[in-house]
């Protein structure tokens, strides 16, 4: 289990509370109405249930291509002790 800032869930509820917490202030100095505020909040939530997918697939992608890449290294080296030496077992 992730613990966090390495969770989706984290950053997804620091980022709306952001823009919520500035729009709110914005309204408050009077330089947008509440009605503004709150449209703009539904549109990055809206957002975010886009983007957030397409960010998800992009980490796990990095995330798997990462491990496939560390697995091959370890494959080739322990392949390269392997027959390096004649009785069959490692040299680590």
């Amino acid at each position: 289990m992730k613990t966090g800032v390495k969770t989706t869930e984290f950053w997804m509820t620091l980022i709306m509370s952001l823009i919520t917490a500035v729009l709110g202030v914005l309204a408050a100095k009077g330089l947008l109405t509440r009605e503004q505020s709150d449209l703009i909040v539904q549109m990055a939530g809206a957002l975010m249930t886009i983007v957030s997918p397409l960010v998800i697939g992009w980490m796990t992608t990095r995330y798997t291509h990462g491990r496939t890449a560390l697995k091959l290294q370890h494959n080739d080296f322990a392949r390269s002790n392997l027959s390096a030496n004649s009785t069959g077992y490692r040299n680590l």
